[in-house]
C-alpha cells in the first residue's frame, strides 16, 4: 500500500473525491489549515498533517512541548494538569491528597523527558475522536512505518479507543507493537439500550422529559441567524466547560462556532424560554453519536434542571435512531442511572523507534495507570 503524507502547505493537493467522507474532512479542516488552529481553538497550538492510505484520510497533530495546550493534543495536560482537577471525583480527601502528590511528582518527571513530543493520529481536536473505519492490520503497519520515518523523534499515538467499539483494532495495535494506556473512564449507551432499560431508568428519563413542560421550555433545531446563535453557543459552552469545569477543555471561540454552524458540520439543538439557555452540538460516525458541544446558562442551570434536559435530548436522539451513544466522561452516576455502561478508554502509543530516554516517562505513566488508576476507576465507577 502507498501512504501519502500531507502538511499544511500541500493540503490543497489532497484528492478529495477519492477520499471516503472527503468533503466533510475538507470542510472541517480547511479553515484550521488556512488560518491556524489557535485562531479557532484558543488553547491549542499544533501543526496539522494528513495521512492517506487507500481511501482513508486521517488528520494528525504534531507537538513538541506546548505544556499549556488543551488535553486534546497535550498528553501532559491530560495526565497531569487535568487529572489534578478531577481528583474531587474520588470523594475521598486522603486519597485525593495522596494522588495529588503522586501526580505532581510525575508531572515534574514528565517535563524533563519531552513527554509532549507526540504525533496524534485521527485527531479532530475534540474530547472524543470517532473512527470512520476500522484500520486493517496491514494499514496499521504501513501507517506506522510512514509516521516513524517522517517523525523519528516523536511518539506515535491514537486516542479514544475502547474495547466495545474497537476490539479488533486494539488487538491489531498490540500485534503491531503499540502499548495501551488508560486515558479515562467513559460511558456508552449501547445500540440495544432502548429495549433493555430498566423500569427505574425509564422513570428517570420520563422525569427528565417532564422538565420541558414544567419550565415552559422549547427546543429549536435550525436557527436562521447563525451569527447570533454562534454567539450563544460560544457563551453557553464557555460558561460550563471553561469557567465551571476546566481551562484545559478546548476553548472554542466565536470563529469556530461560526464555521461549524455555517458549514453544518454538527447538528445543534437549542433550549429556549425567552432567551437561549442551553445547547448541544453532536454528530454521528457509523451510528456512533458523540456530543462535543454542550453548554447552558450556569446561573439558572440547577434551578431549571438544564443539564438533565440537555442530557435527555442526547439520550432521546440515541434511542430514537438506535445509535451507540458515546456519553464521554464525567457525571458517571447520573449516566449509569439512565442506562449507560462504563468502559475504559485508552490511548495507544508506538515507541519502538525511540531511545530509552524517550520511553521511560511513558513507561512510568503506564505503570501508574495500570497499577492504580484503572483498577480504582473500575471499582469506584468514576
Amino acid at each position: 500500500m502507498i501512504v501519502y503524507l500531507y502538511d499544511q502547505h500541500s493540503f490543497d493537493q489532497i484528492p478529495w473525491s477519492e477520499i471516503d467522507n472527503g468533503a466533510y474532512i475538507q470542510a472541517y479542516f480547511e479553515h484550521l489549515v488556512r488560518d491556524g488552529v489557535q485562531q479557532y481553538i484558543e488553547n491549542v497550538k499544533t501543526d496539522l498533517y494528513f495521512i492517506r492510505i487507500d481511501h482513508l484520510l486521517l488528520p494528525i497533530t504534531k507537538n513538541d512541548s506546548q505544556y499549556e495546550n488543551s488535553y486534546v493534543c497535550s498528553p501532559y495536560t491530560h495526565y497531569i494538569s487535568y487529572a489534578k482537577e478531577e481528583l474531587w471525583e474520588l470523594g475521598n480527601k486522603p486519597l485525593e491528597y495522596i494522588f495529588e502528590k503522586i501526580i505532581s511528582l510525575l508531572g515534574f518527571c514528565l517535563r524533563k523527558s519531552s513527554f509532549n513530543k507526540v504525533v496524534i493520529v485521527n485527531n479532530w481536536l475534540l474530547s472524543t475522536n470517532l473512527y470512520s473505519a476500522q484500520l486493517t492490520s496491514q494499514q496499521m503497519k504501513d501507517l506506522t512505518a510512514c509516521l516513524t520515518e517522517a517523525f523519528p523523534e516523536h511518539t506515535i499515538m491514537f486516542r479514544s479507543l475502547n474495547n466495545k467499539l474497537h476490539l479488533s483494532m486494539m488487538r491489531d495495535f498490540r500485534e503491531a507493537g503499540y502499548r495501551k494506556i488508560m486515558s479515562r473512564s467513559i460511558y456508552l449507551l449501547n445500540e440495544d439500550a432502548g429495549s433493555n432499560l430498566t423500569g427505574k431508568e425509564k422513570k428517570l428519563l420520563r422525569q427528565d422529559a417532564s422538565l420541558f413542560a414544567k419550565h415552559m421550555l422549547l427546543v429549536e433545531e435550525t436557527p436562521r441567524n447563525i451569527e447570533r446563535y454562534a454567539s450563544c453557543a460560544y457563551e453557553l459552552y464557555r460558561q460550563l466547560y471553561i469557567q465551571k469545569y476546566s481551562q484545559h477543555n478546548p476553548q472554542f471561540n466565536m470563529r469556530y462556532f461560526n464555521e461549524i454552524m455555517k458549514k453544518n458540520l454538527m447538528h445543534f439543538k437549542w433550549i429556549k424560554n425567552e432567551d437561549v439557555v442551553g445547547v448541544i452540538g453532536y454528530f454521528t460516525v457509523h451510528s456512533v453519536l458523540t456530543t462535543p458541544i454542550l453548554g447552558y446558562n450556569t446561573k439558572i442551570g440547577k434551578q431549571l434542571g438544564l443539564y438533565r434536559i440537555l442530557s435527555y435530548l442526547i439520550t432521546k436522539e440515541i434511542l430514537d435512531h438506535g445509535y451507540i451513544g458515546h456519553r464521554s466522561a464525567g457525571a458517571s452516576e447520573f449516566k449509569r442511572k439512565r442506562g449507560a455502561k462504563q468502559y475504559i478508554e485508552y490511548n495507544v502509543i508506538y515507541q519502538k523507534h525511540l531511545s530509552f530516554s524517550r520511553k521511560w516517562s511513558w513507561m512510568l505513566v503506564k505503570w501508574v495507570m495500570d497499577r492504580f488508576v484503572e483498577p480504582l476507576a473500575k471499582k469506584r465507577k468514576f
